[in-house]
This record gives structure tokens, C-alpha cells and sequence, in this order.
């Protein structure tokens, strides 16, 4: 059974600000639980129906599912909501001879979520994240990444101050942009790949920090002007993953 305490602090979870300050977030769902558990991640209680049938070592309370309801962000809650600490970010240095994906003001959850899912996909380890993008630990980014996030070390820094320092240490650096060079004509070696905001692309800023503009062509004379986030992060992925 709930207590009128834990639902005030699974429902304040909801908000970036009360996160932040606590540390924690929440995750839902069997499938996600899952992988929370089976990667041993710092998860604090576990809160599920009697009939879910996971097992955990970490504290338990069984619920009713109005009870899920109340803490659940959900429409169609599913059993389970784990209540976890929040991970220590990775230091904002990249070593040369890997691919890091960038984002330049990313504000979609689903959006970051979905790009979470593919970098684990394709093996690349690192998202850089400009300090106003999306906060990782928006239930809604954690619901789109299907439980990959354990694995990502999502990084929230100053973009500019970040590509300056790495090119200093020698990694190249490009962006995605409508105006750009062919990306299969493009020689490219390891290094960081910024994308832009969901509306207006990648700033004026970030745009001087940029060795080169990389373009994914159109076949034809399509509709859309432009590609989703997410939907160019995976064609990206894609190719790069061939040129290891």
C-alpha cells in the first residue's frame, strides 16, 4: 500500500526541477523494469502489481492498480514503476577514434529517446546534449528508449565550449545541414556529428564550430523539406556504423 508521502514523491518526479533536486527518476513498465534489474542499476523500490511476476532484491510494494494509476505518467500503466537514482554523467571529454552524436537545443522527448535507442543500436556510447535539450530523465525520454539509456552516457554541456575543446585535441567535427555535401561523398573519420533543433536546425554558433556540412540527399523532389531528428540520427548511424 501507498503511503500519502510516496505519491507526492512519484508524482513530483514528473517535474525537471524536482528530479534534479533529488536525484531520481521514475521508470514503468516490464519490459524496462527488466532491464533495469538485469543491469543492476541503482534502482531504490520497486512498485507492482501482485500480478506481475518479476523478481528483485531491491524493497518491494505491492500496489493496487488504481495505486499505479496515481503514480503512474502512463495512460495504460503496466504493472510495474521503478523509483531510481539518477546516473553520474560521464566527463564531457571524447578520445579520438569514436563517434559522438551532438544535439544542438533537442526539445522532442520522443525525439531524444528514440536517438538513445539507435545510438545503442549502432555502438555509439556518447549523446551530447546542449544544457537547455530535453532532460534525459523525462519520463517520456525513458519510456522512447526502451531501457537503452542504461547504457548511453548522455552528456549536458556548453555545445560551443565542448566542439572548441575537442577540436583543439584534433577530432573532427560536422553537422547535419540542409545546405551540406553528400554524406556517402563525404570522407569521414571518427569524430563528432551535430544535429539541430527539431524547427530551426543547427545555430549560427554552432554552425562556426563545424569542419564541414554534411547533407543526407532526397531521392527526388519529395514533399518533406526536411528530416526528423531522429529519423537522421539512424540514417547517420547507419552509414557510419560501415566505415569502422
Amino acid at each position: 500500500m501507498l503511503s500519502r508521502a510516496e505519491v507526492r514523491l512519484l508524482q513530483s518526479l514528473q517535474n525537471k526541477k524536482d528530479r534534479k533536486e533529488l536525484g531520481l527518476f521514475i521508470a514503468e513498465g516490464e519490459k524496462i523494469v527488466g532491464e533495469l534489474l538485469d543491469h543492476k542499476y541503482p534502482v531504490k523500490r520497486i512498485y507492482a502489481t501482485s500480478d506481475w511476476h518479476g523478481h528483485t532484491e531491491h524493497p518491494l510494494t505491492v500496489i493496487s492498480d488504481n495505486e499505479l494509476k496515481k503514480i503512474s505518467t502512463l495512460s495504460t500503466p503496466n504493472k510495474v514503476l521503478a523509483l531510481c537514482e539518477q546516473k553520474k554523467t560521464g566527463q564531457d571529454e571524447i578520445s579520438k577514434g569514436s563517434w559522438v552524436f551532438a544535439f544542438d537545443e533537442l526539445q522532442d522527448p520522443g525525439n531524444l529517446g528514440t536517438i538513445i535507442r539507435i545510438a545503442d543500436w549502432f555502438g555509439i556510447r556518447s549523446v551530447v546534449c546542449t544544457t537547455n535539450s530535453v532532460d534525459l530523465y523525462n519520463p517520456k525520454v525513458i519510456q522512447a528508449t526502451m531501457g537503452s539509456f542504461i547504457g548511453i552516457d548522455v552528456i549536458y554541456t556548453d555545445l560551443a565550449s565542448f566542439l572548441e575543446k575537442v577540436k583543439e585535441n584534433g577530432i573532427p567535427v560536422y553537422g547535419t545541414t540542409l545546405q551540406g555535401k553528400s554524406i556517402y561523398e563525404a570522407l569521414l573519420k571518427p569524430g563528432i556529428i551535430v544535429f539541430g533543433n527539431e524547427s530551426s536546425g543547427i545555430s549560427d554558433k554552432i554552425k562556426q564550430s563545424l569542419d564541414a556540412e554534411l547533407l543526407i540527399p532526397s531521392a527526388g523532389k519529395p514533399i518533406a523539406e526536411s528530416l526528423n531528428v531522429a529519423v537522421s540520427a539512424a540514417a547517420v548511424a547507419s552509414l557510419i556504423s560501415n566505415l569502422r
